[in-house]
């Protein structure tokens, strides 16, 4: 009997290491030329978004947010796809606070508030026109407008 309740024990902790990241996706543009990397480690209230597809955390190109968790109603990403200035702009409005930055700032935007209408009011218009997505993240992953990116799963 002992040893059931141990294997049953063992069987479940490893169920819990292996599923030790909450999200850990690609977004990618509808031709998947341009991706962004979400990371973030289970139990935890830090995000990484990373330019590109990565397994892990790379030395260059990514953002390390502390995020709230539970006070937003609305957890997701904002992306707009190559325009003029940038490769791509990323918008994470549960960021608390920005840990450690090392986007190349010249090729990608980062910000953690959307802009806002006349008054004041923040707005994700923008997210909306061509080029551009929004993909929140609670029950499952939503894409606004519906085409506008492609989301990967990599928890495994």
């Amino acid at each position: 009997m002992l040893r059931v309740i141990v294997s049953s024990l063992l069987f479940f902790v490893m169920i819990m290491v292996a599923g030790c990241k909450r999200h850990h996706i690609y977004i990618c543009d509808p031709d998947e030329e341009q991706c962004i990397t979400v990371i973030d480690p289970a139990y935890s209230d830090i995000r990484y978004v990373i330019n590109g597809k990565h397994l892990s955390v790379p030395d260059t190109n990514f953002v390390k947010l502390k995020i709230s968790t539970g006070e937003f109603p609305l957890d997701g990403i904002y992306i707009c796809w190559k325009n003029e200035t940038y490769r791509w702009e990323v918008v994470v409005t549960t960021t608390k606070k920005v840990l450690e930055s090392k986007l190349d700032k010249d090729r990608y935007l980062f910000s953690s508030k959307l802009d806002e209408d006349e008054r004041g009011i923040p707005t994700a218009e923008k997210f909306t026109q061509k080029g551009c997505t929004n993909v929140g993240f609670e029950d499952g992953y939503r894409i606004v407008p519906k085409g506008h990116a492609i989301v990967i799963n990599q928890n495994k």
